[in-house]
Protein backbone atom coordinates (compact mmCIF):
# COMPACT_ATOMS: atom_id res chain seq x y z
CA UNK A 1 0.00 0.00 0.00
CA UNK A 2 1.16 3.21 -1.36
CA UNK A 3 2.81 5.13 2.17
CA UNK A 4 1.14 8.51 2.03
CA UNK A 5 -2.67 6.53 1.57
CA UNK A 6 -1.14 4.29 4.74
CA UNK A 7 -0.49 7.55 6.80
CA UNK A 8 -3.79 8.87 5.76
CA UNK A 9 -5.29 5.42 7.42
CA UNK A 10 -3.46 5.54 10.56
CA UNK A 11 -5.06 8.87 10.95
CA UNK A 12 -8.23 8.41 10.02
CA UNK A 13 -7.68 5.14 12.53
CA UNK A 14 -5.86 5.87 15.63
CA UNK A 15 -5.92 10.34 15.50
CA UNK A 16 -2.76 12.33 15.72
CA UNK A 17 -0.85 9.24 17.57
CA UNK A 18 -0.35 7.89 13.89
CA UNK A 19 0.87 10.91 12.69
CA UNK A 20 4.87 10.28 13.47
CA UNK A 21 7.14 8.71 10.82
CA UNK A 22 8.22 5.68 13.58
CA UNK A 23 4.60 5.28 14.60
CA UNK A 24 3.18 5.00 10.98
CA UNK A 25 6.43 2.58 10.19
CA UNK A 26 5.94 0.62 13.36
CA UNK A 27 2.20 0.42 12.82
CA UNK A 28 2.61 -0.90 9.27
CA UNK A 29 5.42 -3.52 10.41
CA UNK A 30 2.56 -5.41 12.74
CA UNK A 31 -0.60 -4.96 10.42
CA UNK A 32 -1.78 -7.26 7.96
CA UNK A 33 -4.33 -6.56 4.98
CA UNK A 34 -6.76 -8.75 3.46
CA UNK A 35 -8.76 -8.77 1.17
CA UNK A 36 -12.57 -10.25 0.60
CA UNK A 37 -15.22 -10.32 -1.32
CA UNK A 38 -19.21 -8.99 -0.87
CA UNK A 39 -20.96 -11.69 1.63
CA UNK A 40 -17.74 -13.12 2.98
CA UNK A 41 -18.03 -12.98 6.58
CA UNK A 42 -14.95 -10.47 8.80
CA UNK A 43 -15.62 -10.92 12.24
CA UNK A 44 -17.81 -13.74 13.39
CA UNK A 45 -19.52 -13.32 17.05
CA UNK A 46 -17.77 -15.49 19.75
CA UNK A 47 -14.88 -16.87 17.76
CA UNK A 48 -11.13 -15.95 19.46
CA UNK A 49 -10.53 -12.39 18.89
CA UNK A 50 -6.76 -12.05 18.69
CA UNK A 51 -6.37 -8.48 16.75
CA UNK A 52 -8.17 -5.08 16.34
CA UNK A 53 -9.41 -5.41 13.27
CA UNK A 54 -10.72 -2.28 10.65
CA UNK A 55 -12.66 -1.87 7.38
CA UNK A 56 -9.45 0.24 5.08
CA UNK A 57 -11.88 0.21 1.97
CA UNK A 58 -15.41 -1.12 1.15
CA UNK A 59 -18.93 -1.26 2.60
CA UNK A 60 -19.98 -3.76 5.72
CA UNK A 61 -22.28 -4.45 8.11
CA UNK A 62 -21.86 -5.27 11.36
CA UNK A 63 -24.65 -7.33 13.51
CA UNK A 64 -25.75 -10.67 14.95
CA UNK A 65 -26.54 -13.77 14.40
CA UNK A 66 -29.94 -15.01 15.03
CA UNK A 67 -32.39 -17.13 14.31
CA UNK A 68 -33.53 -17.01 10.27
CA UNK A 69 -36.47 -18.48 8.51
CA UNK A 70 -33.96 -21.03 7.48
CA UNK A 71 -31.70 -21.40 10.84
CA UNK A 72 -29.05 -19.20 11.80
CA UNK A 73 -28.98 -16.18 9.63
CA UNK A 74 -27.27 -12.51 9.79
CA UNK A 75 -29.04 -10.31 11.22
CA UNK A 76 -27.43 -6.58 10.51
CA UNK A 77 -27.60 -3.31 12.87
CA UNK A 78 -25.72 -0.77 10.53
CA UNK A 79 -23.92 -0.54 8.03
CA UNK A 80 -20.63 0.70 7.66
CA UNK A 81 -17.67 2.28 5.20
CA UNK A 82 -14.15 2.24 5.30
CA UNK A 83 -11.95 3.67 7.13
CA UNK A 84 -13.48 2.40 10.32
CA UNK A 85 -12.93 0.23 12.93
CA UNK A 86 -14.81 -3.35 12.52
CA UNK A 87 -13.86 -4.42 16.54
CA UNK A 88 -11.47 -2.24 18.27
CA UNK A 89 -12.26 -3.83 21.43
CA UNK A 90 -13.03 -7.33 22.25
CA UNK A 91 -9.50 -8.45 21.56
CA UNK A 92 -8.80 -6.53 24.91
CA UNK A 93 -10.89 -8.70 26.84
CA UNK A 94 -9.95 -11.28 28.85
CA UNK A 95 -11.56 -13.83 26.93
CA UNK A 96 -10.70 -12.61 23.59
CA UNK A 97 -13.88 -13.78 21.61
CA UNK A 98 -15.86 -11.16 19.00
CA UNK A 99 -18.82 -9.41 20.49
CA UNK A 100 -20.42 -8.97 16.81
CA UNK A 101 -20.35 -10.36 13.62
CA UNK A 102 -19.53 -8.49 10.27
CA UNK A 103 -19.76 -8.90 6.48
CA UNK A 104 -18.95 -7.66 3.89
CA UNK A 105 -21.33 -6.00 1.56
CA UNK A 106 -18.66 -4.85 -1.04
CA UNK A 107 -15.50 -5.87 -1.99
CA UNK A 108 -13.44 -4.99 0.95
CA UNK A 109 -9.51 -4.78 2.74
CA UNK A 110 -9.48 -5.38 6.03
CA UNK A 111 -6.44 -4.54 8.58
CA UNK A 112 -5.69 -6.57 11.45
CA UNK A 113 -3.80 -5.47 14.30
CA UNK A 114 -2.66 -7.88 16.81
CA UNK A 115 -3.02 -7.40 19.78
CA UNK A 116 0.06 -8.42 21.35
CA UNK A 117 1.90 -6.56 19.28
CA UNK A 118 0.32 -3.15 19.71
CA UNK A 119 1.08 -3.75 23.43
CA UNK A 120 4.28 -3.98 22.64
CA UNK A 121 3.88 -0.67 20.64
CA UNK A 122 2.79 1.14 23.38
CA UNK A 123 5.44 0.30 25.31
CA UNK A 124 7.40 2.01 23.00
CA UNK A 125 5.15 4.93 22.19
CA UNK A 126 2.93 5.78 25.57
CA UNK A 127 0.84 8.52 23.64
CA UNK A 128 -0.62 5.41 20.99
CA UNK A 129 -2.29 4.04 24.20
CA UNK A 130 -3.57 7.39 25.02
CA UNK A 131 -5.41 7.13 21.93
CA UNK A 132 -6.55 3.95 21.99
CA UNK A 133 -8.05 4.86 25.33
CA UNK A 134 -10.29 7.36 23.36
CA UNK A 135 -10.75 5.27 20.64
CA UNK A 136 -12.74 3.08 23.06
CA UNK A 137 -14.51 5.68 25.02
CA UNK A 138 -15.79 7.21 21.22
CA UNK A 139 -17.39 3.72 20.97
CA UNK A 140 -18.38 3.41 24.19
CA UNK A 141 -20.36 6.61 23.35
CA UNK A 142 -21.01 6.04 20.43
CA UNK A 143 -23.38 2.91 21.49
CA UNK A 144 -24.64 4.71 24.46
CA UNK A 145 -26.02 7.71 22.18
CA UNK A 146 -27.52 4.56 19.64
CA UNK A 147 -28.93 3.02 22.44
CA UNK A 148 -30.47 6.15 24.14
CA UNK A 149 -32.14 7.02 20.57
CA UNK A 150 -33.40 3.72 20.24
CA UNK A 151 -34.89 3.43 23.26
CA UNK A 152 -36.33 6.97 23.97
CA UNK A 153 -36.83 9.07 20.49
CA UNK A 154 -39.12 7.96 17.33
CA UNK A 155 -38.27 7.07 14.23
CA UNK A 156 -38.15 10.83 13.03
CA UNK A 157 -36.26 11.85 16.15
CA UNK A 158 -33.65 9.34 15.37
CA UNK A 159 -33.15 10.64 11.85
CA UNK A 160 -32.97 14.16 12.92
CA UNK A 161 -30.38 13.17 15.68
CA UNK A 162 -28.54 10.80 12.90
CA UNK A 163 -28.23 13.89 10.46
CA UNK A 164 -27.12 16.19 13.24
CA UNK A 165 -24.20 14.18 14.14
CA UNK A 166 -23.29 14.31 10.55
CA UNK A 167 -23.26 17.99 10.29
CA UNK A 168 -20.21 17.99 12.87
CA UNK A 169 -19.46 19.96 16.17
CA UNK A 170 -19.79 23.20 14.39
CA UNK A 171 -22.20 25.57 15.55
CA UNK A 172 -22.28 27.85 12.86
CA UNK A 173 -21.12 26.27 9.40
CA UNK A 174 -20.35 29.03 6.48
CA UNK A 175 -23.67 28.54 4.66
CA UNK A 176 -25.72 25.73 4.59
CA UNK A 177 -24.72 22.28 6.70
CA UNK A 178 -24.89 20.17 3.28
CA UNK A 179 -24.36 15.68 4.11
CA UNK A 180 -22.85 13.71 1.85
CA UNK A 181 -24.18 10.39 2.25
CA UNK A 182 -21.30 7.73 1.87
CA UNK A 183 -23.71 4.84 3.18
CA UNK A 184 -26.85 3.17 1.27
CA UNK A 185 -29.63 4.07 2.42
CA UNK A 186 -30.71 0.71 3.01
CA UNK A 187 -27.44 0.59 5.85
CA UNK A 188 -28.56 3.51 6.86
CA UNK A 189 -32.30 2.65 7.82
CA UNK A 190 -30.34 -0.31 9.66
CA UNK A 191 -28.62 1.67 11.76
CA UNK A 192 -31.38 3.85 12.52
CA UNK A 193 -33.92 0.33 13.37
CA UNK A 194 -36.60 1.06 10.57
CA UNK A 195 -37.00 -0.10 7.03
CA UNK A 196 -35.99 1.10 3.86
CA UNK A 197 -38.80 2.48 2.92
CA UNK A 198 -39.99 4.18 5.86
CA UNK A 199 -36.38 6.30 5.73
CA UNK A 200 -37.65 7.09 2.60
CA UNK A 201 -40.42 8.31 4.24
CA UNK A 202 -39.30 10.07 7.30
CA UNK A 203 -37.02 11.79 5.03
CA UNK A 204 -39.84 13.09 3.17
CA UNK A 205 -41.36 14.31 6.40
CA UNK A 206 -38.23 16.72 7.34
CA UNK A 207 -38.63 17.84 3.46
CA UNK A 208 -42.30 19.16 3.64
CA UNK A 209 -41.53 20.33 7.22
CA UNK A 210 -38.81 22.44 5.77
CA UNK A 211 -35.52 21.36 7.72
CA UNK A 212 -33.71 19.74 4.46
CA UNK A 213 -33.55 18.96 1.10
CA UNK A 214 -32.83 15.57 -0.60
CA UNK A 215 -30.56 15.51 -3.71
CA UNK A 216 -29.95 11.61 -4.28
CA UNK A 217 -27.30 10.70 -1.69
CA UNK A 218 -26.69 14.37 -1.03
CA UNK A 219 -28.47 15.78 1.84
CA UNK A 220 -29.16 19.87 2.81
CA UNK A 221 -29.73 21.43 5.99
CA UNK A 222 -31.82 24.14 5.80
CA UNK A 223 -33.00 24.80 9.32
CA UNK A 224 -30.30 23.50 11.25
CA UNK A 225 -31.93 24.75 14.33
CA UNK A 226 -34.81 22.91 14.08
CA UNK A 227 -33.81 19.55 12.99
CA UNK A 228 -31.65 19.99 16.21
CA UNK A 229 -34.72 20.15 18.59
CA UNK A 230 -36.39 16.87 16.45
CA UNK A 231 -33.36 15.57 17.37
CA UNK A 232 -33.56 16.32 20.98
CA UNK A 233 -37.13 15.02 20.79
Amino acid sequence: MDQDVTRRLWRELFGSSAEGERIAADLLAVARFDAASAGQMLVVEGQPAHDLIALAHGEASIGVMGEGEHGVAFVPERGVCGPCWLDPSSAWREDGAHLRTARADSPVQVLRMPVRELRRLIARHPPLGGHLLELLADEIGRLSTDVHDLLQKDAEARLASWLMRRIGDDPEPPGLPEIQLTERKRQIATQLGVKPETLSRLLRALTRKGLVEVFGYRVRVLDPEGLRALAAG
